[in-house]
């Protein structure tokens, strides 16, 4: 009987102990806004501690107008901090990350995280249209970045229709799941684009970020 009896701890204790071994997912949920007013300046954005690091384009300026470039007012060593998303008024890029657009239109309402279909970020041109300098434009000469990165489906969480000074702006209301080098991910849903005021480029955003 004592035989049995020792069996039995030491089975219960190895299934204990086997559950104790697995790590227990760390997640982080929260709504932020990002002031992402400024056409020549990126929000850099740790998603794990909610810290923020405004940077701005560190791309050489190409300004389509006289076709020129200008020199670079930044460099990529200036971001300091460990980044997961970045937002330039309405663009979003991810560091070395993937997204998918999913069907869910609320974060609870994901329960299966999707297991294929993400889409990496691309390389900028001058014809990506990232505006970076708007001080020259009433004569004509707008300045774009010229390299950099994008990812594409975060950028469709909202789209621009109308003409300039009546701009009509609509959210797509998609959840979107970002997953990244480390094997973390996040969930993603924007919620507006501007202010109070009314005022665009207050991007605000809700979140649930799994390492």
């Amino acid at each position: 009987m004592k035989k049995y009896l020792v069996m039995a701890v030491i089975a219960l204790c190895a299934v204990a102990c086997g559950d104790d071994d697995e790590p227990t997912p760390k997640i982080t949920e929260d709504e932020k806004t990002i002031d992402a007013t400024s056409y020549s300046d990126w929000t850099y954005i740790n998603l794990e501690t909610g810290a923020t690091q405004v940077v701005k384009d560190y791309s050489k300026w190409y300004y389509a107008g006289d076709k020129t470039y200008a020199e670079a007012q930044a460099k990529e060593s200036d971001i300091t901090i460990d980044w997961h998303i970045a937002i330039h008024r309405f663009n979003v890029k991810t560091n070395k990350g993937g997204a998918v657009e999913t069907s869910a239109t609320a974060l609870s309402d994901l329960t299966t995280i999707p297991s294929s279909g993400y889409t990496t970020d691309v390389e900028i041109t001058t014809d990506s249209k990232v505006i970076t300098d708007l001080s020259k434009m009433m004569s004509g000469n707008v300045g774009y970045a010229s390299s950099g990165t994008l990812n594409e489906v975060l950028g469709n969480w909202v789209t621009r229709s109308g003409s300039m000074g009546a701009f009509v702006y609509t959210l797509s209301g998609k959840v979107y799941v970002v997953k990244f080098a480390d094997g973390s991910y996040a969930k993603l849903k924007f919620t507006d684009h501007s202010n109070a005021e009314g005022t665009t480029g207050h991007v605000t955003f809700a979140y649930e970020y799994v390492k």
